[in-house]
């Protein structure tokens, strides 16, 4: 690491050591994450917003879990459009740079061929529209995409991060850093810790000019999908380098 840890020896009863504020802070900062949502306290971890419950709101289960006893299941009928949790977590700007770490699990009745979009997760913009980034199966392909709502028209950009899997669980690693300058914002993502998508740049960039981007986990697709699916999240860390969301 190379981490240099100041220590006091005199003054402290048998030579005891003494660890300064300073790198004790530092420590915190580099291993310990800023927010962490594994559903073990139920969904208090997450904001209350009915609004991304249509029609179905997510719920807890004992099993599939990935960590701990509970993960959330988040499941929209044939006909249903959105079932996604925002967690208690600020609102990232320019000059951001985080990591965030998840696993997900798409059961046996995920609509795995069609070609329609469902969205995993959206570092979404304060304002409407398609987000600047998102995650989203299409086709039987996971992918990484953003910049369908960039203001003023469409700057779509994408990447592939290979085939999609019924009942298994993927866990989910990205190094955000957050521009709307499309030469500063970039994104680095990890499929169980192999890397697939080193150093992309958006050419939206990865926020929006003038907003702000939240995050939303769970479950949001095209309407026009005729068939019930249903996707679980577990174990969301997000932190400032990737020690702290391991």
């Amino acid at each position: 690491m190379g981490l240099t840890v100041s220590v006091l020896t005199s003054g402290t009863p048998h030579g005891a050591t003494q660890v300064t504020a300073a790198p004790r802070a530092r420590l915190a900062t580099t291993y310990l994450p800023m927010y962490v949502g594994n559903y073990e306290t139920g969904l208090r971890q997450f904001q209350s917003t009915p609004w991304n419950d249509l029609p179905y709101a997510p719920t807890l289960v004992r099993t599939p879990t990935f960590d701990g006893g509970y993960a959330g299941r988040y499941t929209i009928p044939a006909g249903g459009h959105r079932c996604e949790s925002v967690p208690n977590l600020r609102s990232f700007h320019n000059g951001d740079d985080l990591w965030f770490q998840f696993s997900t699990r798409l059961a046996g009745n995920f609509p795995l061929s069609t070609s329609r979009w469902q969205v995993l997760t959206q570092w979404k913009n304060s304002g409407d529209g398609s987000p600047p980034l998102e995650l989203v199966v299409a086709g039987g392909m996971w992918r990484i995409d953003g910049g369908w709502g960039y203001p003023g028209g469409p700057r779509m950009d994408w990447r592939l991060l290979g085939r999609a899997r019924l009942n298994v669980w993927e866990t989910w690693t990205l190094h955000v850093k957050f521009s709307s300058n499309p030469w500063a914002g970039a994104v680095s993502v990890r499929r169980n810790g192999v890397a697939v998508v080193p150093g992309w740049r958006p050419k939206a960039g990865t926020l929006y000019p003038g907003q702000t981007s939240y995050m939303k986990i769970g479950y949001y697709r095209d309407p026009l999908i005729n068939q019930t699916g249903t996707v679980y999240h577990d174990r969301l860390k997000v932190g400032t380098t990737p020690w702290s969301v391991r």
